[in-house]
């Protein structure tokens, strides 16, 4: 037994994890809570979840079996009125990130806006957080000048100075397009 204890560890295990992305439902909302870590942000958790229904957001929600590891959702109100989607939330576990999760969700509310005919996806993120900004750019989100105003959704942040990044989905306009000549 001294012999385990200089080398540091007692034993090595391996996991692999089947990470599902799916729409969030009602049985996630207190999941997403992080037990308690986001209690506050509760209503607007509920809130997002409700709009959903309205179609007015895509929810979504990576889980390792029934609890979700990362969440991210796009909002479409914006696009009624000449501008992007906008992605908000998106966030993962700690013990999971650089795993994939975050291009995972982003990728499946890429594919969900190009469903509804959206040509791109907008997002905001703080200006220090130099992860998640290259993580963006790696996925092909570009900075671009703030031109104009909205109404964010109360999420917690450091209230540090944040960027505006857009992206153009790859085959949005041809499926626009087709979606009109058979539409």
């Amino acid at each position: 037994m001294d012999g385990l204890w200089r080398c540091g560890s007692l034993d090595r295990l391996t996991l692999s994890l089947d990470v599902v992305i799916r729409p969030c439902g009602p049985q996630d909302l207190e999941g997403l809570e992080w037990s308690g870590a986001f209690r506050d942000q509760r209503d607007l958790f509920q809130a997002i979840h409700q709009r959903q229904h309205l179609g007015e957001v895509d929810m979504l929600v990576a889980a390792v079996g029934d609890v979700p590891v990362g969440q991210a959702w796009a909002d479409y109100r914006p696009a009624a009125a000449g501008k992007l989607p906008m992605v908000w939330g998106l966030r993962v576990q700690p013990a999971f990130r650089r795993k994939g999760i975050a291009a995972r969700l982003l990728g499946a509310l890429e594919g969900l806006a190009m469903g509804r005919g959206h040509t791109g996806l907008s997002l905001e993120v703080e200006e220090t957080n130099l992860t998640a900004r290259r993580l963006y750019a790696r996925l092909g989100y570009l900075t671009v000048p703030k031109h104009w105003d909205r109404v964010a959704p109360t999420i917690r942040s450091s209230g540090g100075r944040r960027i505006l990044l857009e992206k153009r989905l790859a085959g949005a306009a041809q499926l626009s397009a087709g979606m009109a000549a058979h539409g």
